[in-house]
């Protein structure tokens, strides 16, 4: 079956005819440029948004899962940070230094002869030291047990340069004066 086509229009009706498909086209071309496109540009626009949101929801849900975790690596860090606090502070108190080293002194049986604090501190890169000369009479497996003690001190101390002179043993066992610089160091900010 085809289809006859065979029209004779009047050159109005063709007039009206290509105005209609004039008009039609022209709609057309506004719905798709001004309406459909831009609605279209700003689904995409919205659709990417969704994803962005819900990976950063998903990343969410991670952390939350991993949050007790992280409570703990922060209880262990704040710990570790107490620990340095204490062994590198800031501040330089002598009290402190004294009643620390001559506890330790007087657990080791140790005469303290003299405990001569610098004045100055010395910077060096990430702290500072201050320098402690003492004089000490005692005899060698007190002074190794001194020294041992220094070393359970919260604070970080170092004795250096040690020089060892024998004299004559006293009524208490005591065989050698020693004089040591003592290194406390501080944190520098």
């Amino acid at each position: 079956m085809a289809l006859d086509l065979n029209l004779k229009l009047t050159k109005q009706q063709q007039q009206n005819l290509m105005a209609a498909i004039l008009i039609i086209g022209g709609l057309g071309y506004a719905y798709w440029n001004y309406l459909l496109n831009p609605l279209i540009k700003t689904y995409n626009q919205k659709k990417q948004i969704l994803v962005e949101k819900k990976k950063d929801l998903k990343d969410a849900k991670e952390m939350v899962l991993k949050y007790d975790l992280f409570l703990q690596r922060a209880t262990i860090i704040t710990k570790r940070l107490d620990f340095i606090n204490k062994r590198l502070p800031e501040t330089f108190n002598i009290s402190d230094i004294i009643k620390d080293v001559t506890e330790k002194a007087a657990m080791a049986n140790i005469k303290v002869i003299s405990f001569k604090p610098e004045t100055k501190e010395i910077e060096k890169g990430n702290y500072k030291e201050i320098q402690i000369n003492m004089d000490l009479v005692t005899n060698y497996i007190n002074l190794g047990n001194f020294l041992t003690n220094l070393g359970y001190i919260e604070r970080l101390l170092s004795p250096i340069n040690p020089t060892i002179d024998f004299i004559t043993e006293d009524e208490s066992g005591n065989n050698i004066k020693v004089n040591l610089m003592l290194k406390v160091y501080l944190f520098k900010k």
